[in-house]
């Protein structure tokens, strides 16, 4: 299963879009985090990602126990299993969702 970014809306806000969906990680996670594009969310450009796990405050829910963070300098998403540590190689994250927006051009 490959990891995979479902989008639900994009908004417009004066000049700026906002590209809102999902993302769902694979059961083979690649250090370092998952390659995210303006090409893998079908827009022209990103300035800027942030991510936030779907099922906040129930606990292993939806991958609830996960956290996630956009490294722009590397143009990835990272998962951590615990704060600070990121989870490990090839390790299955699938359970997880985490809800995206993304300011886009």
């Amino acid at each position: 299963m490959a990891a995979t970014f479902t989008q639900i809306e994009v908004l417009h806000t004066g000049s700026e879009r906002l590209w809102c969906g999902t993302f769902t990680p694979d059961t083979s996670y690649p250090t370092g985090g998952y390659p995210v594009s303006a090409t893998t969310l079908g827009v022209d450009g990103i300035s800027v990602v942030s991510c936030v796990p779907a099922g906040v405050g129930i606990a292993g829910a939806n991958g609830a126990s996960r956290l996630c963070s956009y490294d722009p300098s590397t143009g990835k998403i990272k998962v951590f299993t615990a704060f600070g540590t990121e989870a490990a190689n090839t390790s299955d994250q699938s359970a997880a969702t985490f809800l995206v927006v993304a300011s886009v051009k």
